[in-house]
């Protein structure tokens, strides 16, 4: 509803936009991960900007889960929505203040037998699962989970067009949750842009 995720008003939005038409006419299909969809409004926003692409909305709460089904409905064969939350590995998570609500929850990681596990995914299981090679865009609104998530196999950074997210010290004070962000992403060529509350990291374009 507010275009948080808008990115025309930039100087790098031309090649984004460039980058998708060039790949439109591809063999592969353009992969574009929702990290923390919630109910499906940014699944919708990047439906309608990126016809072409598919949209993987991964969401670990049940509740937020069905929400995002239902209203990601009218979008089959553009969105797939996927119960789970975006890990470092291939693992197990559960939410860990599942009385903080809807747009707050966390996670951490469990094994396979606690009866409140969720299936966890990296990256580039998830890009397999979107059979790509890579992902155009990565949108995580993850609440403090990335600082599990970039502390190891960050290689997918450096094949990604566009990185978006919120950065979480503001509610996390003292823990470090972007550290491991900013020591990843520094080993590729981005350029920071920031916009309303997110961080956007655009890959240098190699023609």
């Amino acid at each position: 509803m507010r275009e948080q995720y808008d990115t025309s008003h930039w100087p790098h939005h031309a090649q984004l936009l460039a980058d998708y038409n060039s790949n439109v006419a591809g063999s592969e299909r353009l992969l574009i991960i929702d990290g923390g969809a919630n109910i499906g409004l940014a699944s919708i926003w990047f439906a309608k900007k990126f016809p072409e692409a598919l949209i993987l909305a991964i969401e670990p709460d049940k509740n937020n889960y069905g929400l995002l089904k239902e209203n990601t409905a009218g979008y089959e064969g553009q969105i797939r929505c996927i119960r789970g939350a975006i890990w470092h590995r291939d693992s197990f998570v559960k939410i860990a203040n599942p009385l903080s609500g809807e747009a707050s929850f966390q996670v951490i990681e469990t094994d396979a037998s606690d009866p409140m596990r969720i299936d966890a995914y990296s990256i580039d299981k998830l890009c397999s699962l979107g059979e790509s090679a890579s992902a155009f865009i990565v949108k995580l609104d993850i609440e403090g989970t990335q600082k599990s998530l970039f502390q190891e196999n960050t290689d997918w950074l450096g094949r990604t067009r566009l990185v978006t997210l919120e950065l979480d010290d503001w509610q996390m004070p003292w823990q470090g949750s972007s550290q491991s962000f900013f020591a990843s992403t520094v080993r590729f060529p981005f350029d920071y842009l920031i916009g309303q509350e997110s961080v956007f990291c655009f890959l240098h374009h190699v023609p």
